[in-house]
């Protein structure tokens, strides 16, 4: 097998580890715009919670920019989740359209694309640890200011450790 069938072999395992590291950010995304409610986005804790997939939320792209817009990112930053969303929908849209019309890609054109994904995979991890973190602080300064239950304030971080744990099963299973 050549290096180009390798590589190819390489962007098809991975595709779908891609795909579920980009749902595992979009759910922390939500989480953040839930717990923020943040003014266009309409996500509550039931939306997230619910396994009805017409109560989804609104689209990365929508979201990165209400956060965008919420926070004091730093421009480069900025300019990195723009570039990143533009990178996510080059995978869900394109990388198969890139692949050429009868699927069997160049030597060039899969170097590129196996290029693009491993980027794509670090990168959706460090933007999902980042975001992660500020849904932890955020979450823990708002309950510390609150009065409610804590039954009740903690739920969306015991859905995210229930989500974790799913898909860190999920992932491992892929692995094997």
């Amino acid at each position: 097998m050549g290096q180009r069938e390798q590589l190819r072999d390489e962007i098809l395992r991975y595709i779908p580890v891609a795909l579920l590291l980009l749902q595992r950010l979009e759910m922390v995304l939500e989480m953040c715009c839930a717990l923020l409610q943040l003014k266009g986005i309409n996500v509550t804790r039931s939306d997230l919670l619910s396994p009805d997939a017409n109560r989804r939320g609104p689209t990365l792209g929508k979201m990165l920019a209400a956060l965008k817009d919420t926070f004091d990112f730093a421009p480069d930053f900025k300019d990195h989740l723009s570039q990143f969303v533009a990178e996510r929908n080059w995978l869900v849209h394109h990388v198969f359209i890139e692949s050429g019309r009868n699927g069997i890609p160049n030597e060039e054109a899969v170097q590129r694309i196996h290029t693009r994904l491993m980027f794509l995979l670090g990168d959706t991890q460090n933007i999902t640890d980042t975001f992660l973190g500020l849904y932890r602080k955020i979450g823990r300064q708002l309950y510390e200011m609150s009065d409610r239950d804590e039954k009740q304030d903690t739920s969306l971080l015991e859905a995210l450790g229930s989500f974790e744990s799913l898909f860190d099963q999920k992932l491992n299973k892929m692995n094997t």
